[in-house]
């Protein structure tokens, strides 16, 4: 029997100064635990990606109106298995944002913690290894940018 490959939507968010703002996994989270990653999550049956992505961010950071425009970046496959061996695989939906608010107005309500990095930075960060290269691929994107 064929398993419906899991599709996510994620954002990467940007402050002014191009930090990328990433959430830290629970360590007893079953899929990469303790692990840097992006806001987003699973859409649920019924849901487009945006919608998907507007409810996760009332989720994991509390709202979305931290966030403005919006872009999809592109569609890329993954492939995870977790600490108890479950395999898992689909596409994530990724998105790119400005992060308008303050660091105070995020009110994390999953994961162990969150910050906004540097891409220098990010080499020195256990990230998810689908997340990172999506995120190399972004900002190699804003060089090419005039």
């Amino acid at each position: 029997m064929t398993s419906t490959p899991h599709i996510a939507s994620v954002i990467m968010p940007l402050n002014p100064r191009k930090e990328m703002l990433l959430q830290q996994k629970d360590i007893g989270y079953p899929w990469n635990p303790n692990q840097w990653c992006f806001f987003g999550g699973k859409v649920e049956e019924g849901e487009t990606p945006e919608e998907a992505l507007r409810r996760e961010m009332g989720e994991e950071m509390g709202h979305a109106k931290l966030l403005e425009n919006v872009a999809f970046f592109g569609k890329f496959p993954f492939y995870d298995v977790s600490v108890s061996g479950k395999h898992r695989e689909g596409v994530i939906e990724v998105y790119s944002a400005d992060f308008v608010g303050n660091v105070s107005d995020i009110r994390l309500r999953e994961g162990k913690g969150f910050s906004f990095l540097f891409r220098q930075e990010m080499d020195s960060y256990d990230i998810v290894w689908h997340n990172r290269k999506i995120i190399y691929d972004y900002y190699d994107s804003l060089l090419l940018k005039p």
